[in-house]
């Protein structure tokens, strides 16, 4: 029998462990985890079904770069790099695409929903849940949960600082303060507004170290105290000062001056004449504010910094302050925010520079574009030794305070940063962007006020999604802040509750100081909303908590209070009801209003027998009751509001400027179109290779958009058609009149929205520059200040832009605008309107208002948004049936071809005279002939391309001479390829020497006489570089002897006089009127117009004598691109233009307003007299006979005088 082993009881594996042994799930738990598992569901749910807005695209375009391998360098023109490197990381693990790249904030958005269960402590068990509820349905951070922004980071980080505030003053772990280390550092990281999170939450704690340091008996009594006190006093008086000179040249109407350096005295206008009172109280005014503002941030600043160093190092420091929490969280808030403040002196320290050098310590100007110019070595070394001042500061109060701790925070704030703002050690300059320029940029960008919002815009804003925090919050500061001042002598005792006596002046605080900051600071956008809604919140859900607690749930239902709470309600609506239909039911004796009036009777009866209900059916009332039951059905119908609005611009109207938590928002057209361009391109390609062209206004977000088509590119501003030779080509609003005119024959569009904005007629509240709006009717007064098209009328955009520059305010204006805004509350159908605008968002109402009120608003509905960008996709013909199963919006219809459009009108025309030899080197032979000219006596000229020459041959067709050939070569006299030759009236023959890149002049015996011009690219710019020629094809004369030179790869035309001086040029490449693509031939009449076949633009241009265009069409046929294709014109005194039609083999006929009259030419094999291999060069001699070059087969054709086939209408041109 074997021993039996002894089996260990005691120890058993830790996969035997029971899941939730530890964990027990009570109600309070479960709703957190409902609360969890609510927040994932309305976070991830049909996350990548919005299409992407301008600034999402820049983020997940540049993420998308990093994952692939392309680098990313930090710019605060973007703010931090932390959301490209954790979105480059999602990428990694899950593809790129809209869902991906909004999954980071989406887990933040969770994240934050939950945080409330870790601070139960300090907001209430209640309070916990009911801001964990709250921040779950807020519409403002449920939607920027969903959006590839910073903010989403930004409020955990926040979050986390408030939390590790309350557990370090309750507990005082240094884990704490690593914790506020490492949510200082990703706050910096993600965006500036950390540094708004930083003075809020630094200057909370350091007051309350104040006050805990004010606890010891000696510290009033003693130097700090009435140090302390003096400067308190200074301080205020010098605020005063300030406030009271705003709220002064406010009111009278007078510009607040720039007090730093002070003004000059004001002089008289006249002698003898005293200086007006305005002047001297502006004078005075000036002079207080720029004193008072010297003493607030300079003198106070630094008499409290020396007398504080003083006393503190020498009789408090080194026991005192180190018993303070609160000073330990200043302390740690303080020195790692140093590192990043550096930037920031430069408010203070450039004037006082200024003063002395005349110029600025280094200007913020510095920081324009977000970079940091390294190369610049004197602002850099400047700006590097204020660092160094700045980090030199924050290493000794470190390491006086406590030095483990501080090193340890140190090491976790510059671990996370440096490797971020580096992208990982690969981008040195990140260390001076991300430590200096982060701060300098944004310094610098308040000027700029992007949005150009005014300094009320959160208070319209807001309310329209946040009401309900709101309301609360402001209710909960009212009651905290009465109760603190009934309580005021209890005093600041450091008991053991002191964490929690903090929490409620911290949210206060918190609340006030983000409304104050981002209300002042210069940019203001809906997305920032979500700064002020997270305090906001939090205090509501301690207020909430509070107040929840101490209601008697039980008796409510056992007294049947519920049935009351249903009376009262029923009693609310009603009375609402009542009130707002007053006017209208005693308004009007007309049959309308008397039905009105039957209405409101009959609910007054109704009202009445609620009330009797109230009184007869449940217990007797007090009035604190009926408060609370009111309190308590207006929290239900708000949150359910709530919900609500969340839901509708989550799930509805996501991509619709309807709302007004957007701003330069992606439409709803951005994600069709994408659908539809991946089909077609699946179905030609079978990949994604698919050519794709998108102008600059349209880059984003069609670069994230076309990120994975190898094949895109962006076209200039003012492109030629060959840029636009693509099957597909993107355009905005911006460009599209061009491309349409390049495109219109052979692609079909679709248009839908790209971006629009919100609704902003709130602007009509801030202080217009005079002359441009009344502010209280938004009407306006100049028409000029507006009209940016002029157009003469104002359209919702231009009105758009000329409220962005109305963002100040005057208290002149507060009585106007209060009354303004009370009939807006007061009368039923304003009432309405903004009813149907909150609960709906349909302007219908509003409209309608409006233009009784003498506007000419249009409607305000998706389809026809006034402010609002708009794009096009162009599609070829022969592929755009293939797809558009969806419609991006409005769209054109397929045009089928119609034929040949120049089949009318064509007459079969045989040749009066054939003369050259044929193809060969030979006298009267040519090799490939272009360019022909008749002169006065009827001599022919005719450049032989390719035999270096040009011929000349008498009026019946016989050999004359030749100049230049038989080789090429660049010495004076000889040629490379001539493709054009002129007479002028003179005589003197000029020819496009087109490789040799010159123009060369011969007398009428072919005696060389000059020549001029040299090789050069000017890339289809129209100025400068004149006698630069890259390859000359066309060349004429006109009545004055001028020479016009077709620059051909240079897209312009060239001007000079006979002898060869320069006088003027005009094109320049694109396709605007008066631009040029490849213009190859040239010809001018005797009215001193000017014809050009704008080659690649497919059409012919008319242009006056001094190159301004008066005529344009487009030639159906000018398609080809080989460069043997290059089409010549001609100009006959009767006002017809004679175009070479290479694609039809024939001559068409225009008049100059581009008038088709008729054509005539074939195919020709050589031998006959009626057609052509190839027509290129055209002339008209003085009997209007006709000569075509034929270079294919090495010939001329004589026609004869053209007579119209088709009838011309009136020629416009004279």
């Amino acid at each position: 029998m074997s021993a039996s082993v002894p089996v260990n009881e005691s120890k058993t594996s830790w996969l035997d462990r029971a899941v939730l042994s530890t964990f027990q799930l009570d109600v309070e738990k479960t709703l957190y985890l409902l609360f969890f598992v609510l927040a994932i569901l309305t976070r991830f749910w049909a996350l990548g079904d919005r299409g992407m807005s301008h600034d999402e695209s820049l983020h997940t375009y540049y993420s998308w770069s990093l994952y692939k391998g392309g680098g990313f360098s930090h710019t605060p023109l973007m703010h931090g790099p932390f959301l490209f490197h954790i979105n480059a990381l999602f990428y990694s693990l899950f593809g790129a695409d809209d869902f991906t790249a909004r999954i980071s904030v989406a887990i933040f958005g969770v994240t934050l929903v939950v945080l409330p269960y870790f601070m139960r402590r300090w907001l209430g068990r209640t309070g916990g849940l009911l801001a964990s509820f709250m921040l779950l349905i807020s519409p403002s951070i449920w939607y920027h949960g969903r959006y590839i922004r910073d903010e989403a980071y930004m409020l955990v980080w926040g979050t986390l600082i408030v939390w590790a505030i309350f557990a370090y003053v309750h507990k005082r772990g240094d884990k704490w303060l690593y914790l506020i280390a490492v949510a200082l550092a990703f706050g910096f990281l993600s965006m500036e507004s950390t540094f708004i999170l930083a003075v809020i939450f630094g200057v909370f704690v350091s007051v309350a170290a104040l006050i805990e340091l004010s606890q010891y008996k000696d510290f009033w009594g003693g130097i700090l105290g009435r140090s302390v006190l003096g400067l308190a006093v200074a301080a205020l008086i010098a605020i005063g000062i300030v406030v009271l000179q705003t709220l002064i040249m406010g009111a009278v109407g007078l510009g607040s001056g720039d007090p730093m350096p002070f003004p000059q005295p004001p002089l008289p206008l006249q002698e003898g004449v005293p200086i007006e009172f305005s002047a001297q109280l502006t004078y005075w005014l000036q002079m207080a504010g720029g004193a008072a503002k010297v003493l607030l941030f300079s003198l106070v600043p630094a008499i409290a910094i020396a007398v504080a160093i003083y006393y503190w190092f020498k009789f408090i420091l080194p026991d005192r302050l180190r018993e303070s929490p609160s000073f330990d969280l200043a302390a740690v808030i303080l020195t790692l925010s140093l590192y990043m403040l550096s930037a920031g002196a430069l408010v203070a320290f450039n004037p006082a520079w200024k003063l002395f050098t005349g110029t600025d310590f280094v200007n913020v100007a510095f920081f324009t574009d977000g970079n940091f110019p390294i190369n610049d070595i004197g602002p850099v070394m400047r700006l590097a030794a204020l660092f160094g001042a700045f980090a030199a500061v924050s290493v000794a109060i470190g390491w006086w305070w406590k030095r483990r701790v501080w090193l340890i925070a140190s090491a976790i704030f510059f671990g996370s940063t440096i490797p971020f703002f580096t992208t990982f050690f690969t981008n040195a300059v990140g260390l001076g962007t991300g430590f200096v320029g982060s701060l300098g940029y944004w310094l610098e960008q308040q000027g700029v006020q992007r949005g150009s919002q005014p300094i009320y815009y959160y208070f319209v804003v807001t309310p329209v999604y946040e009401y309900l925090p709101m309301l609360i919050s402001s209710v909960a500061a009212i009651f905290y802040i009465v109760r603190g001042l009934r309580n005021w002598r209890r005093g600041g005792k450091l008991t053991s509750d002191w964490d929690l006596r903090l929490v409620v002046p911290l949210l206060i605080w918190w609340c006030l100081g983000s409304w104050v900051a981002f209300s002042y600071a210069g940019e203001k956008m809906p997305w920032l909303t979500v700064y002020l809604a997270l305090p906001m919140i939090m205090l509501s859900g301690k207020f909430l908590g509070e107040w929840f607690e101490r209601i008697p749930w039980r008796s409510f239902i056992t007294e049947r209070w519920w049935l009351a709470g249903l009376l009262l309600a029923a009693a609310i609506v009603s009375g609402a009801w009542l009130f707002g239909n007053l006017q209208r039911a005693f308004g009007s004796q007309q049959l309308d209003g008397l039905t009105t009036f039957a209405a409101w009777f009959a609910a007054l009866v109704v009202l009445a027998f609620v009330l009797w209900g109230l009184w007869r059916m449940t217990p007797r009332p007090t009035w604190q009751t009926l408060l609370r039951l009111a309190a308590l059905l207006g929290l239900l119908v708000l949150t359910v509001l709530t919900i609500r609005t969340g839901w509708i611009w989550n799930f509805i109207t996501y991509d619709s400027a309807l709302e007004f938590g957007v701003y330069a928002h992606g439409g709803p057209g951005l994600k069709v179109a994408m659908k539809q361009i991946e089909e077609l391109s699946q179905r030609t390609s079978g990949g994604l290779s698919i050519r794709v062209g998108f102008d600059a206004e349209s880059s984003w977000p069609y670069y994230w958009y076309l990120r994975d088509y190898p094949n895109k590119f962006q076209y200039a501003d003012s492109p030629s058609r060959g840029d636009l030779d693509a099957p597909i080509i993107i355009t905005s609003d911006k460009t599209w009149h061009i491309v349409d005119s390049a495109l219109q024959r052979t692609h079909t569009y679709w248009q839908g929205h790209r971006i629009w904005w919100p609704m902003e007629e709130y602007k009509f509240l801030a202080d217009c520059p005079s002359g441009e709006v009344d502010p209280a009717t938004g009407a306006t007064v100049n028409v000029a200040a507006y009209d940016e098209n002029g157009d003469g009328t104002i359209d919702e955009m231009e009105k758009r832009n000329g409220q962005a520059r109305c963002t100040g305010y005057s208290l002149r204006q507060l009585p106007q605008n209060l009354g303004t805004l009370a009939r807006w509350f007061i009368e039923p159908d304003r009432r309405n309107a903004l009813l149907d605008i909150f609960l709906n968002r349909d302007y219908a109402q509003y409209v309608r208002v409006r233009n009784a009120d003498g506007e000419q608003l249009g409607p305000h509905t998706p389809d026809n948004w006034p402010l609002v960008n708009d794009f096009r996709i162009y599609v070829r013909n022969d592929l755009a049936s293939k797809i558009w199963t969806e419609a991006l919006g409005t769209t054109q219809p397929i045009e089928q071809p119609t034929g040949d459009p120049y089949a009318e009108g064509w007459r079969d025309v045989a040749a009066v005279q054939v003369f050259g030899s044929g193809i060969g080197p030979g006298e009267g032979q040519f090799q490939s002939p272009q360019g022909i000219v008749v002169a006065q006596d009827g001599s022919i000229y005719v450049a032989d391309s390719l035999n270096h020459r040009v011929q000349k041959f008498d009026p019946k067709g016989q050999f004359v001479a030749a100049i230049g050939g038989p080789v090429k070569s660049s010495q004076p006299g000889l040629f490379n390829e001539p493709w054009d030759v002129a007479v002028a009236p003179d005589g003197s023959i000029y020819v496009a020497d087109t490789w040799n890149h010159r123009v060369q002049r011969f007398n009428a015996d072919g005696a060389y006489m000059n020549g001029w011009g040299a090789e050069g690219n000017t890339d289809g710019q129209v100025t400068g570089s004149p006698s630069v020629f890259f390859g000359p094809r066309g060349i004429a004369t006109d009545k004055d002897g001028r020479v016009l030179v077709s620059d051909t790869g240079n897209k312009r035309v060239q001007i000079f006089a006979g002898d060869g001086t320069f006088i003027s040029q005009f094109g320049g490449s694109g396709l605007q009127p008066g631009q040029l693509d490849e213009p190859v031939g040239i010809d001018t009449d005797a009215q001193g117009n000017i014809a050009v076949a704008d080659t690649w633009n497919g059409r012919v241009q008319i242009f006056n004598g001094e190159g301004g265009s008066s005529a344009s069409w487009e030639i159906d046929g000018w398609l080809d691109k080989d460069k043997v294709g290059k089409p010549y014109v001609a100009m006959d005194q009767q006002g017809h233009v004679y175009v070479a039609d290479q694609t039809g083999l024939r001559i068409l006929v225009f008049d100059r307003a581009g008038q088709y009259l008729g054509s005539f030419g074939q195919y020709g094999n050589g031998s006959d007299d009626r057609g052509f291999g190839l027509p290129s060069g055209v002339a008209v001699d003085q009997e209007g006979f006709i000569y075509v070059v034929d270079t294919v087969f090495g010939r001329v054709l004589k026609y004869p005088p053209f007579e119209p086939t088709v009838p011309a209408q009136a020629d416009p041109v004279p």
